[in-house]
């Protein structure tokens, strides 16, 4: 019964790639047109990491997903207010944030991942505008930031209107999709590999749209969230996304499993303890970060960078042999069946596998409650035992 309810998720961890090393990524989001202090934030980010790199020489990389547009509001005032304006990042009020970019993306520090064109559906932020005064007002600001927007008008790939949310049809989606692809490879001279969907909301029409316009690579949190419910929460996803899973278009899934937010609190400890759990379960870590942490109170954003500082060390004291890289050199690694971070020794590989299973909260419940749990820990250590300790342990 176990095994019947569990398969898929069973054998979706099995076939998960397991990885030889410990891989750390820091995913940042949000970044692109908006106050100056950006691009401060970002020199400040590559000064902190520049004097750090792994065994091969490869700097920590934190990935910036970009959103290419935000609000015009004198040009939007300019209509009365009924009509929607954009204000881009190839605007050159925003020259020196795309320098820094730029720089970052040159030493190996900096990859860039897209966002959105917007981090909302601009029909549906005007909309709302013209009956919230406090949405009519961000919109007026001049460089308004998306965090500050309710977190239902930040979801772009559905119509949050009204709740619960609408899917957009498919001719908006691809339109949408084409003319973002579009503008992001004329500011990056390059075309986007890999997306991060806005509050990990999109559907598989968006999906196809991506796959039609080149992107690659799908950002996820472990699950796909395709709409919200009538209070504008998240609609729970329906199945469960792993590392290296494909859409049927190709597209690579990858999944952020951890967050790091000073700000919020989140130190320099628990993000190393993540690393360690997802190493013994053979997967990447992937830290979630915001720009918030290190463009707010000057002294707050301090913070931000000595814990992401000791974040660093401390990964690299633990594991000598660390590997940084960004988001789409992982998904690359993935694709590749001879890539020699993969491992394929399959002692290892159920030794990552029994960890995943622990790792499962509801799955691990239930192995404990038909005694099940005692067998699984017996195989693992009886694996561990034949296994000479340098041969596997990641």
């Amino acid at each position: 019964m176990f095994g019947f309810i569990f398969r898929n998720l069973l054998i979706g961890f099995w076939r998960e790639p397991v990885f030889r090393v410990p891989i750390l990524i820091f995913e940042s989001d949000d970044w692109g047109p908006g106050e100056v202090i950006q691009a401060r934030s970002l020199l400040q980010l590559i000064k902190t990491l520049r004097k750090y790199h792994d065994a091969s020489g490869s700097h920590p990389v934190v990935t910036l997903g970009i959103i290419l547009a935000i609000p015009d509001h004198k040009r939007i005032q300019d209509h009365d207010g009924k009509k929607y304006a954009e204000l881009t990042l190839a605007d050159s009020r925003f020259s020196e944030i795309l320098e820094s970019i730029q720089e970052g993306v040159s030493l190996g520090i900096f990859s860039v991942q897209l966002h959105g064109k917007e981090h909302y559906w601009s029909p549906t932020l005007m909309s709302v505008a013209n009956e919230n005064g406090t949405v009519s007002a961000w919109i007026n600001r001049e460089f308004p930031r998306t965090e500050d927007l309710p977190s239902p008008l930040q979801s772009r790939w559905v119509d949050t209107s009204t709740h619960p949310s609408k899917p957009h049809s498919w001719e908006q989606i691809e339109s949408a999709v084409k003319e973002e692809v579009s503008f992001f490879s004329k500011v990056f001279a390059h075309p986007p590999v890999v997306v991060v969907p806005p509050t990990f909301v999109w559907t598989r029409d968006v999906e196809r749209a991506w796959a039609k316009y080149g992107v690659r690579v799908i950002v996820t949190p472990g699950g796909r969230f395709e709409g919200r419910d009538g209070s504008g929460r998240l609609i729970p996803p329906s199945r469960s996304i792993l590392n290296g899973m494909r859409t049927p278009e190709g597209l690579i899934y990858l999944v952020r499993n951890d967050y790091f937010e000073p700000v919020k609190g989140h130190s320099a400890e628990q993000a190393v303890e993540a690393l360690d759990v997802k190493t013994r379960c053979g997967r990447p870590t992937l830290l979630e970060m915001h720009r918030f942490n290190f463009m707010d109170d000057p002294t707050s954003a301090e913070r931000s960078y000595e814990e992401l500082e000791r974040v660093v060390e401390g990964a690299l004291r633990s594991y000598p042999n660390l590997a940084f890289m960004s988001s789409e050199a992982l998904a690359k690694s993935i694709a590749d069946k001879q890539s020699p971070l993969i491992e394929t020794r399959m002692q290892a590989r159920f030794l990552a596998w029994c960890c995943r299973i622990r790792q499962e909260a509801r799955l691990w419940r239930a192995a404990k409650f038909i005694g099940l749990a005692p067998l699984i820990n017996l195989l693992h250590r009886c694996v561990v035992a034949a296994m000479p300790v340098q041969r596997w342990k990641v």
